[in-house]
């Protein structure tokens, strides 16, 4: 491993300053730089090959840097993840940095590109966590805490867990009107009035309206549901010929 550059302490400010080795990546020469006590956490591996590219010494393993030039921006640092020891991930990382320098070939911002397929991951986590989501967990974490300053809050979430406790398990986007129907025709043949099934299908339109418009946390844009699975769901009409009473 060829130093090519090695900065001394400072006697000015008795601070001592990164020391930069030019060598190729290979796996001996980072093991090498790792494993050296000769060298201090801040000091920096940069491949002779790569331009811009550089392995940086952390008090926990290290991380890859890429030093670029972006026009209309100046001298940037951009971090290229963390090394691997396991699996020495040098090639990758010099081949993301090879990507960069391409994409400013090409006229583009690597900045914003990143920030771009960040957005990406980002959004396809928030998706996830919309789908994986439960008509219990928006109850208990995020309805509950909602309601429980109004009157009739605490009566609105008895009667929703009396009632709809058997879809709490179910993601709400999941949740169907062949559900509804099957729990309205129950309640019909044991002879519930229709003002009171109508009163309590209202308090799970509410829950689902309520996950339909509260904003996932970490999201400006999307809600816990796109849209309440219930929107256009119609209870039956006339009440069917069976005896009734009041729940």
């Amino acid at each position: 491993m060829n130093i090519n550059n090695c900065k001394t302490e400072n006697a000015n400010t008795n601070k001592k300053r990164t020391q930069i080795i030019s060598s190729p990546m290979t796996v001996t020469a980072v093991s090498k730089f790792l494993s050296s006590a000769e060298f201090s956490i801040g000091d920096a591996l940069s491949s002779n090959k790569t331009e811009g590219l550089s392995l940086i010494k952390r008090k926990k393993g290290a991380t890859f840097q890429l030093r670029v030039t972006i026009p209309g921006r100046g001298r940037k640092k951009m971090s290229l993840g963390k090394f691997n020891a396991q699996t020495n991930n040098s090639e990758h990382a010099t081949i993301k940095a090879l990507e960069v320098h391409q994409l400013i070939r090409d006229g583009k911002d690597p900045l914003l590109e990143a920030e771009a397929k960040l957005r990406e991951i980002e959004e396809q986590l928030l998706l996830e966590k919309r789908k994986a989501m439960t008509l219990g967990q928006f109850f208990e974490k995020h309805y509950v805490p909602s309601v429980a300053g109004k009157r009739s809050g605490k009566e609105m979430c008895d009667r929703i867990v009396r009632h709809f406790e058997f879809l709490f398990d179910i993601p709400m986007v999941e949740i169907e009107h062949d559900q509804i129907k099957k729990w309205e025709n129950c309640r019909l043949k044991a002879g519930i009035k229709r003002s009171t099934i109508k009163s309590d299908f209202s308090k799970l339109f509410s829950l689902l309206k309520s996950a339909s418009e509260t904003k996932i946390q970490g999201s400006k844009e999307h809600c816990y549901i796109e849209q309440n699975p219930l929107a256009d769901f119609k209870l039956i009409k006339c009440q069917l010929p069976w005896p009734v009473r009041v729940n």
